[in-house]
């Protein structure tokens, strides 16, 4: 047996987290602190990505706080839904607490995933969010707050005493029917309500003790009224000398009804009540162990087996007995009762605000619905003030379109297609520069597949065929004219050499090195071959200048490059632009450097303006602007050299059978697959062209080969989101893939559709979308 908490002496009594942590879960519940009301919410941003709000929560005795800044991002939807989970999580572990997502399984009826509560992990969850089909938008109305649920989470409101929230919304909602139908003088709906009430084991929010009730007069709802039957009350007193009794109703019920109890008087100490086995007929109430004697009230409440035209006074037969009742409610009972009574006034009030809420957004979405019916359509002839309307369905040229939506659409698709016509179409290699693009999203992209090997192949010597794709992904990047992505550098990717941690600083797009006297082997920061050849993808073989500022508050020696091409700079460019060209090849180490030697004092380097461009001279620095688009591959994409009769020719002459992934600049896309792959040989029938890992039709042999008919699919919308990103960068835009893909890429050069009709259809979907989401959020259709 463990004990605590005591002084040591001489170091017997050490105490850590795990039992503080112990001792105060005994007194505060797990959960989010209700304060403020938004403490821990979780809210939709932009795209997949979700936000915690500020907010504490306390989760087996150890507690989490949260400032607003955690940013969560979920997975794009599928073809089918699911259901992820936000959760606040303690990690053992880790030895901290955290937001995560549980991610859900996609289903035609989806149900939301196990939170994890085993000896590593302890999650309360906060949202059940529902992905769509293809979602590539997180928006609020996805979002179910479930912070209010005790299975899941629930509000840590104090200590000693918790609300119940498990229940808390049953109650609601079976208290504002209960209200509702009192006033609508309706004892179906009354007894339908109470019955609820009794369902969630609580009466306006009191525990029953022992299968009593002790219900005060506040209990009956306003306008009780009178009801005829077949709901009929019955009671009555019944005295116990052993330890139980049975009560015989004069009237039997028709279905098992409500009962309540309280003791009048007695001579033992454990006289609380307990009813049981009741039935339409009566029932047994037996009290303690203790012998003695002790005397009960009962109340009966349910639906008699016959109907008469007899009248009650349900109100006046409940408060008679509720009062004999409340005379033996405890003190300590009543007070526990006047602090539920305060808040279910709380409740009601609220409920009927939110009537009213419910009420001004029904009124609203009439006139929305109207608005929109409006701008739909406006009626013929009309001279109401929607009549102003009518300015926005005649075209620039005098045509009249039958209504306002057609009237935009159709005319910024001829000022667009006017614009179209002026753009520029770049293809047949894997990589290029353009030097006439404007700030505009890619008109078009075509990836044709390539399968290669580095080799020739015989049966004895088999080469493995590489096809674009191969990984399941290929990543398409455009960007400006600098590569060089400075925020990917502002954390780990930079590593010291010879330094301590302390002697790097990086902040902004300055990285400060402090030399320690006397240093003479070389110091400094690098950025290793991974990363570069990340940067670099596409470039092999190309000219590439690098540049950047340094500034020193000594005379330094520095050598600064790549490890396949350094220079050396003395301290006549101190404080100047440096740059040095090399020949960038992708077999070589290629790890970006600034060493620095000799350092004959403390000495401060600050690195700046870093620039990686193609070509050999060093231009104006330019901060980096790009996009990214990781466009998976379910199936590589493939391509077998021919000698004609190919769907694409590459800047060298050859002919290729090749698969091909197209985007078009109206948002529509397709996979086009005119290859097939066998991975293991075994004698099927290859009609066409093939290419082979043995040179021939080997058992055994990887083959891929040229289908008879070509196979279509269209893109998902998941898809078309992400190339959407893809965009051109005013005056010089570099455009690569990861996966030596040649491309076929259209680009806009017309200012016109940049600076004008851009931005006006961009803001104009806007505003449609938005329209959008206001009417569905108040049930309406778009």
């Amino acid at each position: 047996m463990r004990s605590s908490f005591f002084n040591s002496l001489n170091g017997d009594r050490k105490y850590n987290a795990t039992h503080w942590a112990e001792y105060f879960s005994q007194f505060i519940g797990n959960g989010v602190y209700a304060e403020p009301s938004t403490s821990m919410q979780v809210q939709a941003t932009k795209g997949m990505t979700v936000k915690v709000g500020a907010g504490a929560c306390f989760i087996n005795g150890y507690a989490g706080y949260g400032d607003g800044s955690d940013v969560l991002t979920l997975d794009l939807g599928t073809s089918v839904k699911r259901i992820d989970r936000i959760v606040i999580r303690l990690d053992y572990s880790l030895r901290s607490i955290y937001p995560a997502i549980i991610k859900g399984t996609a289903a035609s009826s989806p149900v939301a995933p196990a939170i994890v509560r085993d000896g590593t992990y302890y999650d309360v969850c906060i949202a059940e969010i529902t992905v769509g089909i293809n979602a590539a938008e997180i928006t609020q109305s996805d979002i179910k707050d479930v912070r209010g649920d005790n299975t899941v989470c629930g509000w840590v409101a104090g200590t000693i005493d918790q609300i119940d929230t498990t229940e808390l919304f049953a109650q609601y909602e079976a208290q504002w029917e209960l209200l509702r139908a009192a006033c609508d003088q309706d004892a179906d709906a009354v007894i339908s309500a109470w019955a609820k009430l009794n369902a969630v084991k609580k009466v306006n929010g009191i525990e029953p003790v022992g299968g009593n009730i002790l219900l005060a007069l506040n209990n009956i709802p306003d306008g009780g009224g009178y009801y005829k039957s077949p709901y009929y009350i019955q009671a009555g007193t019944v005295n116990i000398t052993g330890r139980s009794a049975t009560v015989t109703f004069d009237k039997a019920y028709s279905e098992v009804p409500v009962v309540f109890t309280s003791y009048t008087t007695s001579t033992t100490s454990d006289a609380n009540p307990i009813v049981t086995d009741r039935t339409e007929t009566g029932f047994t109430v037996k009290k303690g162990t203790t012998a003695g004697y002790a005397g009960f009230d009962w109340v009966a409440f349910g639906k008699l087996g016959e109907t008469t035209e007899e009248e009650y006074d349900m109100g006046s037969e409940i408060t008679e007995h509720l009062q004999a009742a409340e005379i033996h409610v405890t003190a300590f009972e009543k007070n526990k009762w006047n602090g539920y009574t305060s808040r279910i006034d709380e409740n009601k009030a609220e409920i009927l605000s939110s009537k009213e809420d419910i009420a001004d957004l029904q009124a609203e979405d009439i006139i929305i619905k109207s608005r929109l019916d409006n701008i739909t359509k406006l009626p013929e002839g009309s001279t109401s003030g929607d009549a102003e309307l009518a300015d926005i369905r005649i075209g620039y040229d005098g045509t009249t379109y039958p209504n306002a939506g057609d009237a935009v659409r159709r005319q910024i698709a001829d000022v667009r297609q006017d614009c179209l016509n002026g753009g520029y179409t770049a293809t047949g290699a894997a990589y290029y520069t353009l030097n006439n693009a404007v700030d505009y999203p890619l008109l078009g992209l075509n990836l044709y597949g390539k399968s290669t090997q580095n080799g020739v192949p015989t049966p004895e010597a088999p080469v493995d065929i590489v096809s674009v794709g191969d990984g399941g992904s290929v990543e398409v990047k455009a960007c400006g004219k600098n590569l060089f992505p400075w925020n990917d550098y502002t954390t780990a990717p930079i590593s010291r050499n010879n330094l301590s941690a302390d002697k790097v600083v990086i902040n902004s797009n300055i990285i400060t090195i402090n030399i320690p006297q006397g240093v003479n082997s070389a110091s400094g920061v690098f950025i290793n071959r991974n990363h570069i050849n990340k940067i670099l993808f596409g470039q092999n073989g190309k000219v590439i200048t690098l540049s950047c500022k340094v500034k020193s508050n000594y005379d330094v020696e520095i050598k600064f490059g790549l490890d396949s091409h350094r220079e050396t700079f003395d301290s006549t460019t101190k404080g100047n632009r440096i740059s040095v060209t090399f020949k960038y090849d992708i077999s070589k180490s290629n790890s970006i450097s600034w060493y620095v030697y000799n350092a004959a004092n403390d000495t401060e380097i600050q690195i700046s303006n870093v620039q990686i461009e193609i070509g050999d001279t060093a231009t104006d620095y330019e901060p980096y602007k790009g996009t990214t688009a990781n466009i998976t591959t379910a199936l590589p994409l493939c391509g077998i050299p021919v000698d004609s009769g190919g769907n694409y020719t590459d800047s060298n002459g050859q002919q290729w059978v090749a698969d091909e992934l197209v985007y078009n600049a109206d948002g529509t896309g397709k996979f086009i697959k005119r290859t097939a792959k066998i991975d293991s040989y075994n004698g099927e029938t290859v009609s066409g062209v093939y290419c082979s890992s043995t040179g021939g039709l080997d058992t055994g042999a990887a083959i891929i080969y040229q289908l008879d008919t070509p196979q279509e699919s269209e893109l998902t919308a998941a898809e078309i989101a992400v190339l959407r990103q893809l965009q051109t960068f005013d005056g010089v835009s570099n455009i690569s893939n990861d996966s030596g893909a040649d491309m076929s890429v259209k680009l806009c050069t017309n200012k016109a559709l940049s600076e004008f009709v851009y931005p006006i259809t961009t803001g104009l979907q806007k505003q449609i979308d938005e329209l959008k989401a206001a009417v569905i959020s108040l049930g309406g259709n778009v």
